[in-house]
């Protein structure tokens, strides 16, 4: 036996050699069965929250305030949707006068590329209650791919009644559809709202595209209603291509399809856009439009 060994022999094993094996090997099996036990809650943990936020996504479709496919002041359900979604001011009260009367300006806040940020909520909150703004407008981006999206969502309730929303290439369309459906926002993506007498053109989603033939085949389809707004704001969430807002790392990775819609309607006094986090806050001009990227603080602009 090994223990009979002598000790100095060549085959002699220091005392406690098997008692420290033993110990060590039962301490090691210990620590993973713990690990594998912290590692199933963790799993478990992961599957509950993306079964939460799957429940949440399917409440969005299911119990929506609108009817699938209806809007405000859009015809009854069958019937053909009005070029211009004439919202007034967007979720007021029956009979409640628009904060924005007739011919006066309006005061809009725009943010961009939020990212689930608490310090940015923090900062909206704040700037709202500074400027009471008559509409918010979220260009998208205001999510890490969908993480998190419920809590988001009761955030941005919080911070304005009347909002106008477009998805960013963080967000998937139909989610963002459905989300503004539930809360009774509007999603302005391959639409025109009409707000107070401005006209809203948007457009959102696309991430680093040049071209997008889709978009000017639409708005070739709307160029009539667009023309005849006396205001018009476009809101997108790719910046138009060649401008101060579009520059990363000395190239530009704007639109240019977007571009040429401001160059060719001279009544867009506005384009917001977001995506490019590297010029959150700058300004530029193009043709007769402010162009201006709000970032994840918002900025406050008056038409």
């Amino acid at each position: 036996m090994i223990c009979s060994r002598q000790p100095g022999s060549p085959h002699s094993s220091p005392p406690g050699l098997f008692l420290r094996s033993f110990l060590l090997n039962s301490m090691t099996q210990r620590k993973n069965c713990l690990g594998r036990r912290i590692l199933g809650r963790e799993r478990v943990r992961l599957q509950r929250a993306e079964w939460q936020h799957y429940l949440y996504k399917l409440s969005l479709v299911a119990f929506p305030h609108e009817k699938e496919g209806a809007s405000e002041g859009s015809p009854s359900e069958g019937g053909p949707r009005p070029a211009v979604r004439d919202v007034g001011c967007i979720n007021r009260a029956p009979d409640t006068p628009c904060r924005t009367p007739p011919g006066s300006t309006m005061k809009i806040l725009a943010f961009s590329d939020l990212h689930s940020s608490l310090t940015g909520l923090r900062k909206l909150q704040e700037l709202i209650k500074k400027e009471k703004p008559d509409v918010l407008i979220n260009l998208g981006d205001f999510t890490v791919f969908e993480q998190n999206l419920e809590d988001v969502c009761k955030q941005l309730v919080k911070l304005h009644p009347k909002q106008l929303v477009l998805h960013g290439n963080h967000e998937d369309e139909a989610t963002v559809d459905a989300m503004c459906r539930h809360h009774r926002w509007v999603f302005a993506h391959k639409k025109l709202t009409l707000v107070d007498g401005v006209l809203f053109v948007g457009w959102g989603g696309e991430g680093f595209v040049h071209d997008l033939p889709e978009f000017i085949k639409w708005a070739m389809k709307n160029d009539k209603a667009i023309k005849a707004a006396k205001k018009v704001v476009l809101l997108t969430h790719q910046p138009p291509y060649g401008t101060v807002l579009d520059s990363l790392w000395g190239d530009h990775v704007g639109n240019r399809s977007f571009t040429q819609f401001i160059k060719n309607h001279s009544n867009v006094i506005l384009a917001l856009s977001g995506h490019i986090h590297e010029t959150a806050g700058k300004t530029g001009k193009l043709n007769k439009a402010a162009l201006v990227n709000p970032g994840p603080y918002g900025k406050v602009v008056r038409i």
